[in-house]
């Protein structure tokens, strides 16, 4: 049986088009992001992606959601701060209902 050399992960290519730290922004990648800023804006906090619209369009051109709100330019929807925010959100309206 054929053995497989792994490759180092500085030597890993990506795969498709997609956008890393460092790239420029496309007008089309702001366009993309602008959904993200907006819903952001609109919640108070970073938002995930699946409550964001154009989501599969997002994954699409930045891979995964990490490297979509860091291009957005917002903290991680993981900080500590960003999580209480959602989970207060949430609770309020489940209150509400």
């Amino acid at each position: 049986m054929a053995k497989h050399k792994i490759a180092a992960r500085n030597e890993l290519k990506r795969q498709g088009n997609f956008w890393h730290e460092g790239m420029a922004l496309t007008e089309k990648d702001e366009v993309l992001l602008k959904y993200i800023k907006d819903k952001a804006s609109e919640l108070g906090y970073t938002p995930l992606i699946s409550d964001v619209p154009e989501s599969g369009k997002i994954k699409g051109r930045f891979r995964c959601r990490k490297d979509a709100i860091k291009a957005a330019g917002l903290p991680s929807e993981r900080e500590p701060d960003q999580v209480a925010k959602r989970m207060a959100a949430r609770a309020k309206q489940i209150t509400k209902e």
